[in-house]
């Protein structure tokens, strides 16, 4: 009787293992929610979109609507599942990096994936301040700011006008771009090294980048001077030895215009040289002058502030071309550019082999240079005084 009954025991055990064991699994509904880091920015601040999809939703949110308004300049994404009492839970994250493209209201449009969609949020974005440190209390300041000054109120046209960027850096900075400096009809010619150093400001120690350009407009009136723009990616620390954190950051320096003056009615040169300063230089191969023996005169104009293409030709056969007594073979110019902390500097310099034909005196003609002086804000004039060679009969060989 007692094997019986654990036969009995055992049989029913057994079927209650080999009995269909099923779970019911229901799906939560759909849910879509956007949600940004902040309302309030200015235009070189970015900024961040979260969209949270809750359950199943099909397809990606469609995000041209955005391009109207914004710049997408990074996007990602993150999916996590979990089941817990018999129903499934589903979260997908898409996040964007935006920037703003100009200041205002601007609004983050309602976004739709499928028959959901998200409630539009407004956003505030400030124009850049010409100081960003010059904010109230308790707005957030930036990591990175440009600063952009003219040393010169208006000039001249062709005139040197030096516009100097200052790169105001409270982070470390990878994959650094600045923005090409281009202006209608002005030539932009960029200073050599930059300068680095260190500047205290409200209290934060900036490391501050120092780059120079010297423009040169081509026509009188106005001049607008764009904005020069730098994009990057800010590094922090992860926490992680080996990795850092970075986010991308924008800056850009403000809109600057100066006022280009016309040509003085009182010039009368075909040339046009407003100069800081400028000098005249003469040499000679030799001091003595013999029938038949070369002697070669060269000619160096130094103009600071002006480039070697904007200065004239010197000799132009000298004013004694076709002399009874003398020969002229001139060479190509040498043009140089240089500058240095303060200037670009022009240079010219021509070559003349003189050959005397027949002996006698012969008076080589001034030579004179008018340029204005754009410190003094008068005409100047350089001048390589007229020279008289005498001219000796060839040596008589013995």
């Amino acid at each position: 009787m007692v094997r019986q009954i654990r036969l009995i025991l055992c049989l029913f055990c057994a079927g209650l293992v080999f009995m269909p064991f099923s779970v019911e699994v229901h799906a939560e509904p759909a849910q879509i929610t956007a949600s940004v880091d902040r309302k309030s920015l200015s235009r070189d601040q970015s900024l961040q979109l979260s969209i949270l999809i809750q359950g199943e939703a099909h397809g990606r949110p469609d995000i041209s609507p955005l391009e109207k308004s914004f710049e997408i300049v990074s996007s990602g994404q993150s999916s996590s599942y979990s089941f817990v009492n018999g129903r499934q839970h589903r979260e997908t994250q898409l996040s964007y990096t935006l920037f703003p493209r100009h200041a205002g209201k601007l609004v983050i449009p309602s976004l739709k994936v499928g028959d959901l969609h998200t409630e539009p949020i407004e956003i505030t974005v400030s124009d850049s301040s010409a100081d960003p440190l010059s904010g109230s209390q308790g707005t957030k300041k930036p990591d990175i700011w440009l600063e952009a000054t003219l040393d010169q109120d208006s000039v001249y046209v062709q005139q040197q006008l030096i516009l100097t960027l200052r790169i105001y850096q409270g982070v470390n900075l990878a994959q650094a771009q600045l923005s090409e400096l281009k202006i209608p009809e002005v030539l932009v010619k960029p200073f050599g090294k930059d300068r680095q150093y260190q500047e205290n400001r409200n209290g934060r120690v900036w490391t501050v980048t120092e780059r120079r350009y010297a423009l040169f407009p081509q026509k009188s009136g106005t001049m607008n001077i764009p904005a020069v723009r730098l994009e990057g990616q800010a590094v922090g620390s992860s926490g992680n030895f080996f990795f850092s954190r970075t986010r991308p950051i924008r800056a850009r320096s403000t809109d600057l215009s100066v006022e280009v003056l016309p040509i003085p009615n009182e010039w009368q040169q075909s040339y046009w040289l407003p100069a800081s300063d400028l000098t005249l230089m003469d040499s000679w191969s030799a001091d003595e002058f013999r029938v038949g023996e070369s002697v070669t005169r060269k000619l160096k104009i130094v103009a600071r502030g002006l480039l070697s293409s904007q200065l004239p030709p010197l000799f132009e056969g000298g004013g004694i071309t076709g002399h009874q007594r003398l020969k002229f073979y001139t060479e190509s110019a040498r043009m140089q550019d240089t500058n240095d902390s303060d200037d670009w500097q022009g240079v010219r310099e021509e070559s003349m082999a003189i050959l005397p034909t027949q002996s006698g005196d012969v008076t080589l003609p001034e030579i004179r240079v008018m340029w204005w002086d754009t410190d003094e804000n008068k005409a100047r004039q350089a001048i390589i005084p007229a020279k008289v060679i005498h001219i000796t009969a060839p040596a008589v060989s013995r």
